[in-house]
């Protein structure tokens, strides 16, 4: 997780880059993905540097409370709550490595990239 682009772009926005925007129901599913036994041997987390990387999340991000819930993609109902939440924080952008959303690419302005192509627009030279 180190290194990745990922990890760099949540760093750039601890540093007040730009704003992060973050949902519950996010951090939830962050939490949820981060303990795949697949991914846990990646980033080498343990359960409460999990929760750890969380809360330090959390402390940078804007915590947005969306209104209501959309049902605009029906193939992984759970990426719409992404959609959710930059409608609600009023994002720019969403970042993500989920096909579902990469595919709409854009959704009411709003740009959907992955994390090497938002590093392209956004982080310093």
């Amino acid at each position: 997780m180190r290194g990745s682009n990922a990890w760099t772009i949540l760093e750039l926005a601890r540093e007040g880059s730009f704003r992060l925007i973050a949902s519950e129901d996010i951090l939830d599913e962050i939490a949820r993905v981060l303990a795949y036994p697949k991914l846990a041997k990646r980033h080498g987390l343990s359960v409460s540097g999990i929760a750890a990387f969380l809360e330090k999340t959390r402390a940078h991000a804007v915590i947005a409370a969306p209104s209501g819930r959309l049902d605009v993609i029906a193939a992984d109902p759970a990426d719409n709550r992404y959609l959710e939440c930059v409608l609600a924080g009023n994002a720019g952008y969403i970042v993500s490595g989920y096909h579902h959303l990469l595919d709409i690419r854009e959704y009411r302005g709003i740009r959907i990239v992955n994390a090497a192509s938002f590093l392209e627009l956004f982080a310093p030279r």
